[in-house]
């Protein structure tokens, strides 16, 4: 029996799903309820639809249900909000998996099977944030990027851009784990 890569579910093309394309009777995207109930993430609706823009929320992110259904407008874009309890990697397709095997190595199983979005070019990792602090990958890491920053924000499906493919959830109905130790500060460098 082969054993499951631990990478596999990172870079794996094929596995990114669509999100639903239907709503709800509240006219609130299905997906956007199940990360407000399920994982309780902080989002907000934003109506910019390029990738570069300056994300300006409609609402303050948030958790309530109701405040996030009364400010989301049709076909809005998501943002949800990084902070204190929440850290996002972000791999780039093309160049990211060289480094995320060096850095993963002692640690090869599990962490990916964390809640994944992700487009043509980039996959995005949702982690809970440790206490502890955070390592510093600089620029040692080609392909890996640490969205970690208080108050951050990050565009999340079910979004769309005027150029470029839509995000789409990878494994929608998976958990968002904690932080893997080759993401904390006493991890010692592997390159």
């Amino acid at each position: 029996m082969k054993k499951k890569s631990h990478l596999t579910l990172v870079f794996s093309r094929q596995a990114a799903m669509p999100a639903p394309a239907s709503k709800n009777v509240d006219g609130l995207h299905p997906a956007i309820q199940d990360l407000l109930t399920r994982h309780q993430l902080l989002l907000a609706p934003v109506c910019s639809h390029s990738r570069y823009a300056s994300l300006k929320p409609i609402c303050h992110p948030t958790t309530d249900l109701d405040v996030i259904a009364l400010a989301a407008v049709p076909n809005c874009n998501w943002v949800a909000q990084i902070g204190p309890t929440l850290i996002v990697v972000e791999i780039d397709l093309a160049v990211g998996r060289e480094s995320l095997s060096i850095l993963s190595a002692d640690e090869p199983d599990g962490w990916s099977d964390t809640l994944q979005f992700g487009d043509d070019t980039s996959r995005f990792l949702f982690f809970r944030r440790p206490e502890g602090l955070l390592r510093f990958f600089g620029n040692r890491f080609a392909g890996v990027r640490v969205h970690s920053r208080e108050s951050g924000l990050l565009q999340i499906p079910p979004s769309w851009f005027v150029s470029g493919s839509p995000l789409k959830w990878v494994n929608p109905d998976t958990m968002i784990l904690e932080a893997p130790s080759w993401l904390l500060e006493d991890q010692q460098d592997a390159a």
